[in-house]
């Protein structure tokens, strides 16, 4: 089961409640559904020689999930 991160993000309640329905799992109570607890900080800047080998590597599971799921998934990542 995949959910992109920009689906998870503005309604993580509701993604763990369609999820808890889908697989049939009981209704549960989550705490600190509001708190961050790992998010970009902006701290550290890439070099443009890293961003491209992160590329290069990830491209191929791009162009499955792209083949996948389609090119909208892919703009919710």
């Amino acid at each position: 089961h995949l959910i992109p991160f920009k689906d998870i993000q503005p309604q993580p309640k509701d993604v763990r409640r369609a999820i808890e329905i889908k697989y049939q799992l009981p209704k549960a109570q989550y705490n600190k559904m509001g708190k961050k607890s790992n998010s970009k900080s902006g701290q550290l800047a890439l070099s443009n020689d890293a961003i491209k080998l992160i590329k290069t590597v990830c491209e191929p599971e791009y162009d499955f999930l792209r083949t996948e799921f389609g090119s909208s998934f892919i703009d919710r990542i």
